[in-house]
Order: structure tokens, then sequence, then C-alpha cells
């Protein structure tokens, strides 16, 4: 028994001296791969954006139908579900050493990105009718995203660092949907914009949402291209049909982007909804269930 043990024994060293010896100088071994991850942060080591992001959306979906949670999240709207994912991966980003993504939470950076420099594609659906082919004004241009919003607003601190950051990263073109500059020889952001034009780019501003009376344009710097909302190509219209009980009807010719419904609904004036009789614009959400089967209008 002994004699074998020492035959196995000496088999095996013999073994691994001989796998030794075949290995190059520079191969990759299983210390090296570990030294390799000591030295990326957590925040990678975790597998970045992505990876993070599908435990935190079980945790919050777990919180959300647990019992004991459940009070918490009574009212809660998905789009506040959507800040509190967008909440807990920023600070998690930040505490695990990043580097941090400029996803954002609301949407609005990434509709602007889109509008901007989307990929082509032969079919756009939404909301479950096809609207045909779309792209971006410039589909092969890389987007460098800059993330200057957070929870408490969007700082002029901020964007102007952000293209200062731009005009080191050898940016062409900036679209900025952000309002704001109509005293441009005093505003930082206006002043950052004059730099990078003189680094030879071109700024590309929002001209806000006011209007359209004189001197409401945002971004009045003359080194940038301030463009307000205009008219597609192509216009999303349905046709709102109503009936009154008297045999009276109207037909009204409008934009909408959602699907039609399959039978007729009372209409309902949202001030008659319980708990909006004061909110005639629809601004807070309505309870779960209390306009189901009905058209609220405002």
């Amino acid at each position: 028994m002994i004699k074998r043990l020492s035959i196995a024994i000496c088999l095996l060293v013999v073994f691994a001296g001989a796998v030794w010896a075949q290995t190059p100088k520079n191969a990759v071994t299983s210390s090296t791969i570990a030294a390799e991850q000591d030295k990326k942060s957590l925040y990678a080591r975790l597998g970045g954006y992505d990876a993070i992001a599908l435990v935190v959306d079980d945790f919050i979906t777990r919180l959300a139908t647990d019992k004991r949670f459940e009070k918490f999240f009574t009212g809660f709207s998905d789009d506040s579900k959507k800040r509190l994912r967008q909440h807990i991966l920023d600070q998690f980003c930040v505490a695990a050493g990043g580097p941090c993504a400029a996803r954002d939470s609301e949407g609005h950076g990434t509709h602007t990105a889109t509008t901007a420099a989307g990929d082509y594609v032969d079919h756009a659906p939404i909301f479950g009718i096809d609207r045909g082919p779309t792209s971006g004004i410039a589909p092969g241009a890389h987007v460098i995203a800059y993330r200057v919003c957070l929870e408490q607003g969007c700082f002029g601190s901020d964007s102007a660092a952000a293209v200062g950051q731009a005009i080191s990263d050898g940016a062409n073109v900036l679209n900025f949907s952000i309002s704001g500059g109509r005293n441009p020889f005093t505003d930082p952001v206006e002043l950052a914009f004059l730099d990078f034009y003189a680094a030879g780019g071109l700024a590309n501003a929002s001209a806000g949402n006011s209007g359209p009376g004189a001197a409401t344009s945002d971004h009045a710097g003359p080194w940038e291209n301030t463009v307000g909302a205009n008219y597609p190509s192509r216009l999303y219209l349905t046709t709102l049909h109503l009936a009154a009980s008297g045999g009276a009807t109207a037909d009204f010719t409008g934009s909408s982007i959602t699907q039609p419904i399959a039978s007729s609904t009372p209409v309902v004036m949202a001030t008659a909804v319980s708990g909006h009789s004061t909110d005639a614009t629809c601004t807070n959400a309505f309870s779960a269930g209390s306009v189901t089967g009905s058209s609220p209008v405002s």
C-alpha cells in the first residue's frame, strides 16, 4: 500500500513538472488572471452596468412585491421606479469605482441622442403601430454622452465642464437640449459654447418651449446654432369621434401615437374623477382603476 502510494505521488510530481515545463513564459495562468482582476475596480469585476442593472432590477421588484414593503410602493409610478433604479445604480457606480455610464433614467438624453445620431432602421413600431423607416440626422456619427442633469437639476457649472471636456475629446458638434442662455455674454454655458466654436466646433442648442412672442428664445449666442421645434415630413394623425346621447356627433383630427380603442367608451372630465377636482390638466396620475373603461379629458 505504501509502495503504491509513493508511486502515485511520484507520478503526480512528474506530471506537474511536465506541465510546468511546457508552459511558456508569457502564458496566462490562473495567478496572472487573479492579479489582473485585482487591478480592476469592483464595478468592472461585477460585470459593469448591464450586469449590475439586472441585480438592481431584481432587487426593486422584490421590494415592491414584498408584503413588508409594498405599502411604501403604493402609488409609486413606473417613472418613480425608474428614478429609484437609476439613483441606486449611480450611487453604486460611484462607490464601486465605475466608470459610470451616462445612461439617463428619464429617457430625455437617449431621445435627443437618437434624434441627432440614431441609426437607420426599416421599421419603428410605437405602441404596436409600425411607423416605417427612420433615422437620426447623422446616423453615421460617433456619440459621446455627457451627463450633466441629476436629481437636483441641471447646473450651469456641470454643463460648462461638459463642453470643456467635449473640446478635450475632439468633438465636432454638440447637441444641447437644455434651456437657458438668454444672456449669452454672461452665461457660463454660452461662453463655453464660444470656446467650443473657437476650437472649431458648432453647438446646436434648443430654442426652448416659450414663445411665440419677442425675445422668448433660449440660447441667444451668435456663435451657436439655435434650433426651434418644427414639423417633420410625416405626421402621426388620428381621428377622435365623439357621439352624444342625443345623436349629435363631432370628429377631430390631431396628432397621436396610441392604439385606437376597439369600442366606444364614456367621456369623463378629469375634474370629475375622485381626488382630481382641482386637477383640470391631469397633472397628477390617476389612482389605479379610477378611470378604467372611460376616456378622461381635461
